[in-house]
Parts: C-alpha cells; structure tokens; sequence
C-alpha cells in the first residue's frame, strides 16, 4: 500500500471512532437523563405517598386541611393552627417550586407537573390567598407568578 493510501485508510477509521465515539456519549447521555427523571419522578412520588400518610393519620392536620377547603380563613384559626397551616403551605409551595425548576431544567415534563389542578381546594383556597403575600418573597419571581395564576392568587 502507498502512504497516500495508508493515509486515507487512517483517516477514515479516525473518522469512524469518532463517529462511533459520538454515537456512544449520545446513548450515555440519554440514558443518564432518563435516570435523572426517573429519580425526580421517584421522589416526588415518595413526597406524595408521604404527605398523604401524614394527613391520613394526623387527624388534627386533616381537620385543619379540610377547613380550608371549605372556606375557611384565618381568623377561623387559633394561632398555633394558623402557624401550622402556614408551614404545611409554605412547604408545599416550596414542594412545588422545586418541582417547577425541575421541570425548568428539562428533569421533569409538563405531564409529570399536572398535578395540583388549577382547581385545587388547597392550593386556591381564600386561606392560602391570605397568607400567599408571606410565603412569595421566600419563592422565585418566575414560579410566584407561574403558581399566582395557575391558582388565581392574586387580583388580576
């Protein structure tokens, strides 16, 4: 063989490996993606399946929930039951603003974000829309406006 043609030989196998090279980091990385979702997706399950244990067996958060829901407002609460309404919410809304930024990064899709509803009874709740300008400035501007008309917590 000329050198000429060695030449050419070694230039298509170099193209090839890093043709092949490519192809490689390509399926690591969606595999390494669908990983990262898995696991964002097995975490907020496991937040789920954990908030609804506790409500379901803390009678006294449940009873408070569900006053909300029926409409009730702050000053239907004592104070030690508005402090801990205010940090169910409150961590909730950080629960889900953590979420959005997931979703953000492309860790999460839309579908995986469907829930709560726009029409959630805790979320729209006249309590939560109460206490929302307290809980917004700790939330970033992006998610605070994206949950403000998802569940109409501000006058528009």
């Amino acid at each position: 063989m000329s050198k000429s043609s060695w030449r050419d030989t070694l230039e298509v196998v170099g193209l090839v490996a890093i043709v092949a090279s490519l192809i490689f980091v390509a399926i690591e990385l969606r595999q390494s993606n669908q990983i990262g979702r898995l696991g964002a997706m097995m975490s907020m399950a496991d937040s789920w399946s954990t908030v609804g244990l506790e409500l379901a067996s803390n009678e006294n958060l449940a009873v408070l929930l569900a006053k909300t829901d029926s409409g009730a407002g702050r000053r239907d609460f004592d104070t030690v039951e508005n402090r801990q309404l205010f940090n169910i919410l409150h961590g909730l809304d950080h629960h889900w603003e953590m979420r959005f930024n997931q979703l953000k990064l492309g860790v999460l899709e839309a579908a995986d974000f469907s829930y709560p509803g726009p029409r959630s009874s805790t979320y729209a709740s006249a309590y939560h829309k109460e206490i929302w300008p307290k809980i917004r400035p700790g939330l970033s501007e992006e998610f605070a406006v994206f949950w403000e008309r998802r569940f109409g917590l501000v006058e528009q």
